[in-house]
């Protein structure tokens, strides 16, 4: 097709978020992308050589201002007619905002003037009203096709004959078989993903901030246990924008209060590549953040989970219900910590090949065999 396709999706140096963008643009490496990302991230994505980067610099902002004082498209309505389809694709991207239950306007609009609009890889919520509920089901009618990541979301909008169900996205990701061997005390490390309870994020079920302390506490906890089993840590943040850095040397410092000698390190690194290598390479996995846990299964790692939201404790209960876990809200002093539990998915081929379904709309949309 010679018209771009336009993708929407959260562009922020998020680990998990950059992963959806990769896996999209390398399934279909003849077909031209447009994406629209902040200044401040454009450099991460201009290298990818089948996506146009278009900056959301102040002219971007004044047009898109302007244009929204004439129709809800905002700048969309000035080149709506440059795009073949709409790609949505992302995890927590319907969330119930604070006395709004209405659709996104410029979702809404792009849905009503482009034929060829599709959502990849999402979970619907967390939302709190029939009315947001409601007016999602109806744009989900309109759309060519959703295909979401858990079985809850797929059971709310399963009578639209537009959308299916499939694993995460990220499940689609190429395997390769040059996993460094762990097995000596010189090579065993421990990668541990953090959030930072302390802030708040529409995607978040509330009362999380009131467990931030018992969160970095425990956290903290499990670290100095596994230093003295021999491990070294290595943090590795997913999102700096959301504070994963910043939580990370936080708890590093309160580990260097009880040992100093502490053999710690935190990965901050733009290089998404490096980080996907770091977390297949090591030996055990502590994961809060969900595509963590998503690569922990990938790559066949044993973790421990820490359930912050449904969108993890959903797909637990959708693809492995024995996976090691513990839910925030039983965090205390006494809360126990057994290496021995940590496990991973024992087969994670059968769940790839049913992760290749979030594509299928698409797929028929390009002409691609499934």
């Amino acid at each position: 097709m010679n018209r771009p396709i336009l993708v929407k999706c959260y562009l922020k140096s998020n680990l998990g978020d950059d992963l959806f963008l990769a896996t999209l643009v390398k399934r279909y490496p003849e077909q031209k992308f447009e994406v629209f990302v902040d200044p401040q991230y454009a450099t991460k994505y201009s290298g990818i050589h089948n996506v146009r980067v278009i900056k959301k610099g102040i002219l971007f902002r004044v047009l898109n201002r302007l244009c929204k004082l004439i129709t809800s498209g905002g700048i969309y309505s000035l080149i709506k007619t440059r795009y073949s389809a709409v790609v949505e694709i992302g995890g927590s991207i319907f969330p119930e905002r604070e006395r709004n239950p209405k659709v996104d306007p410029e979702r809404e609009y792009l849905a009503n003037h482009l034929s060829h609009y599709f959502v990849i890889g999402s979970n619907f919520g967390p939302y709190k009203t029939d009315e947001f509920l409601k007016e999602y089901r109806n744009f989900f009618k309109k759309i060519e096709g959703a295909v979401f990541r858990d079985k809850k979301t797929y059971d709310l909008f399963s009578d639209l004959s537009n959308v299916k169900y499939a694993p995460d996205v990220v499940f689609t990701l190429p395997l390769s078989e040059n996993k460094v061997d762990s097995s000596s005390d010189k090579d065993k490390y421990v990668v541990i993903s953090l959030i930072d309870l302390s802030i708040n994020d529409v995607s978040r079920q509330s009362g999380l901030r009131s467990m931030a302390q018992q969160y970095e506490n425990y956290v903290t906890k499990v670290a100095l246990e596994l230093l003295s089993q021999n491990y070294t840590i290595k943090f590795l943040p997913f999102s700096t924008a959301q504070n994963d850095l910043l939580v990370s040397k936080r708890i590093r410092e309160r580990i260097l209060g009880v040992d100093s000698k502490a053999n710690m390190s935190i990965i901050d690194s733009s290089n998404d590549q490096y980080k996907l290598e770091t977390i297949k390479n090591s030996t055990l996995l502590i994961s809060t953040r969900y595509h963590s846990m998503i690569l922990g299964w990938l790559f066949n790692v044993p973790q421990l989970v820490l359930v912050y939201g449904d969108k993890t404790k959903q797909v637990i209960n959708d693809l492995y219900t024995d996976q090691y876990k513990l839910t925030l809200d039983v965090l205390n002093e006494k809360t126990s910590f057994d290496a021995s539990r940590m496990n991973t998915v024992p087969n994670i081929m059968k769940i790839k090949e049913q992760a290749e379904l979030q594509f299928f709309y698409l797929d028929s949309f390009l002409g691609v065999n499934q």
